[in-house]
């Protein structure tokens, strides 16, 4: 099984209503409060578990959520998208990456190791120095104990 998801930015006084709107719908909602935008906007990652990930499961995911939002007339924008192929044991955590502080990418890692392999493909993506990116590591870190 893969893990597809969907980042969605909504303002501050919607953010209820589209998480309502997608747990109504069956799909978990997190909603973290320290990721919002410059703008105030706050960042939902919706997420759903499908077979291979493919490019129809991922566009049914997306029409779906799409349609769960436009049917409860809510807004929230697109903000990215992603699948998750490997990692997620237990100590793994889920690391915000940044680019001149806005949010890009997030990454799955259990310890700074697991950041250093997967930055440069970030980097790559974006066209910019693995020293540009910032990660934001949870506390505590590393989520491997004894390390």
């Amino acid at each position: 099984m893969r893990t597809i998801t969907m980042t969605l930015r909504a303002a501050p006084e919607h953010v209820g209503a589209v998480v309502r709107a997608l747990e109504a719908g069956g799909y978990p909602v997190r909603v973290d409060p320290t990721w919002v935008d410059p703008d105030g906007r706050q960042y939902l990652e919706v997420q759903d578990m499908v077979p291979t990930a493919s490019a129809e499961e991922q566009r049914g995911f997306h029409e779906h959520i799409v349609g769960l939002l436009r049917e409860a007339a809510v807004e929230a924008d697109h903000a990215g998208s992603g699948v998750v192929v490997a990692g997620g044991t237990s100590f793994h955590r889920w690391i915000a990456v940044a680019l001149n502080g806005e949010p890009v990418a997030r990454i799955l890692a259990a310890d700074d190791a697991d950041i250093a392999r997967q930055l440069p493909d970030i980097a790559e993506a974006f066209g910019v120095s693995v020293d540009d990116l910032e990660c934001a590591r949870p506390d505590p870190w590393p989520a491997i104990p004894g390390d």
